[in-house]
């Protein structure tokens, strides 16, 4: 017979289920089982998977991964599992992140763990698998945690894995409630009947870009380098450092291959020692995945981010720059003949910059 506190014990453990057939994010077999079920994906044109279909796409992992064991699909399936796991594809294997193509794309490891980063700290939900998600986001809690307490020790990481997401609408816990929460997990003995789990987990947090493990804790890689000065404001930040700067890294990125410099205006085409990530569509009225978005952003100078942040200033579906009624003589005439650089313009940002155009460029309640 089950009693109750079992009951609650499997069901807490259940919030932060991370298993991983490869933990080698940049090989062949990782990139190869991403191919595979990206174009299975594309084939079946985003429709839910059938029994008949997932069977199928288990064979084709196979044949590019083949594993000897008594029952190879359990190999296969829990690698499927893992790219719902890790965000890059959606439960019922019926679309993918955005940048899970740009993934398997990327010309260089370093330009790789960028996006590694971002789509793991975005949509990783280490509970979901082909068939249930729950909207947990873990990396994206765990990193907000992190912010608020400066440093995680192992055991507060195994508490972590304890807490379910969705009954903190804040998105982070403090730290009396992780110390509450690890002591909880110690007396359960989670990280024995769990060792695995919690491997995979300090393996992925190892792997994602300004995080460190020093001494066994996990910190801000900007926090490590302060000597471990740890950040004592605990208030509600509305928006997540961590993925504002893999945005803009990636922007960065996409700047430094398209111009030859990663801190080239998009718009003046001129070099300046300090660029604006600038949103198109404005964080305020995005939802996470446009919120950080790179696609959603602009490298701009000063001059340019101003009025384009204030609705002042837009572009249209070539780059021409267009201007609010309100906008002075001497700024339009100095910059009618400059143009949003057309390298940028793809089918994505043409998205964004229409949405701007129609809900917030010369418009009179576009603050609200």
């Amino acid at each position: 017979m089950i009693t109750k506190r079992r009951r609650d014990v499997e069901i807490y453990e259940d919030y932060c289920s991370l298993t991983l057939e490869y933990t080698n994010f940049h090989g062949n077999k990782f990139l190869n089982l991403l191919k595979i079920v990206l174009n299975d994906i594309d084939e079946r044109n985003f429709e839910q998977i059938e029994k008949d279909e997932y069977s199928n796409l288990q064979k084709k992992i196979l044949e590019v991964n083949p594993k000897s064991a008594k029952d190879p699909t359990v190999s296969a399936r829990k690698s499927i599992n893992q790219l719902v796991k890790l965000g890059f594809v959606k439960t019922g294997l019926r679309n993918y992140h955005r940048l899970s193509k740009e993934y398997l794309r990327a010309p260089t490891s370093a330009y790789r763990n960028k996006l590694f980063s971002l789509i793991v700290g975005e949509a990783a939900n280490f509970a979901a698998n082909v068939t249930n998600h729950d909207g947990r986001r873990h990396v994206d809690f765990i990193t907000s945690t992190l912010m608020r307490i400066g440093s995680l020790n192992k055991k507060q990481i195994i508490g972590l894995m304890t807490i379910d997401p969705e009954n903190h609408p804040k998105g982070f816990i403090d730290l009396d409630e992780l110390n509450l929460a690890s002591k909880n997990a110690s007396k359960n003995s989670f990280f024995e009947r769990k060792y695995n789990q919690v491997s995979y987990l300090c393996n992925v947090l190892n792997k994602l870009e300004d995080l460190t493990f020093h001494d066994s804790k996990l910190f801000f890689d900007e926090d490590a380098r302060r000597l471990f000065q740890q950040e004592n404001d605990n208030s509600l930040i509305p928006r997540n450092r961590y993925l504002d700067s893999k945005a803009k890294s990636i922007l960065e990125e996409e700047n430094k291959e398209k111009t030859g410099s990663k801190m080239k205006c998009m718009v003046t085409n001129i070099e300046y020692p300090t660029l604006i990530s600038s949103h198109i569509k404005p964080s305020r009225k995005c939802d996470l995945d446009e919120k950080y978005d790179h696609k959603n952003l602009l490298l701009l100078s000063d001059e340019i981010n101003g009025p384009f942040d204030r609705g002042d200033l837009s572009f249209d579906n070539e780059g021409k720059v267009l201007f609010a009624d309100n906008v002075s003589k001497n700024f339009t005439e100095k910059f009618e003949n400059k143009i949003l650089n057309k390298v940028f313009i793809d089918e994505k940002r043409v998205f964004y910059l229409e949405w701007n155009r129609n809900n917030y460029f010369n418009k009179q309640n576009r603050h609200s």
